[in-house]
């Protein structure tokens, strides 16, 4: 029972990643649409950047509403057992299900456009799983929870396309 309640898990997030990946191939299609073309009689203006030697014009960089840094992704009642650049495991003595709506609320306050969260229990074992995408970045969260453990695993997994 808990393998097929996996494999349907795996599924629905595998959905929602190849969703995401074709909702970003409409987009580059929509956008190679709008591109003019020009002809050798058109006039080509030069937009060479100069440098002057008091500009006070600093670069702003572009940033996502997704922030990449893992340590953000830390839920506020946990322990760190293992941290990467990407990668982020944790434990907890809260419930499953106030941690599982901590990252659902995060993933939805980050916008992104393909959202996917699946909440299994059986025979009081606890596995949870969601994920966010939005056509650069993903992020997907594991939340488990043994039936005679008292701590919650949570394994988050931030990818960067």
């Amino acid at each position: 029972m808990n393998v097929v309640v996996y494999i349907v898990a795996v599924l629905v997030v595998a959905t929602g990643i190849y969703i995401s990946q074709k909702e970003k191939v409409k987009q580059g299609n929509e956008i190679s649409e709008q591109v003019e073309v020009l002809s050798e009689s058109d006039e080509v203006q030069d937009v060479t950047p100069t440098t002057e030697p008091n500009a006070t014009s600093i670069p702003t960089p572009i940033q996502s509403a997704f922030n990449s840094n893992i340590l953000d992704y830390k839920y506020p009642n946990s322990q760190i057992i293992s941290t990467s650049s990407n990668t982020l495991s944790l434990e907890s003595d809260d419930d499953s299900d106030v941690i599982t709506d901590w990252y659902k609320d995060k993933i939805n306050s980050l916008g992104m456009n393909v959202k996917t969260f699946v909440k299994t229990k059986a025979n009081d074992k606890i596995l949870n799983k969601l994920a966010g995408a939005d056509g650069t970045k993903e992020i997907s969260v594991e939340i488990s929870k043994e039936s005679m453990n008292l701590l919650v695993n949570i394994s988050v997994t931030i990818l960067e396309k």
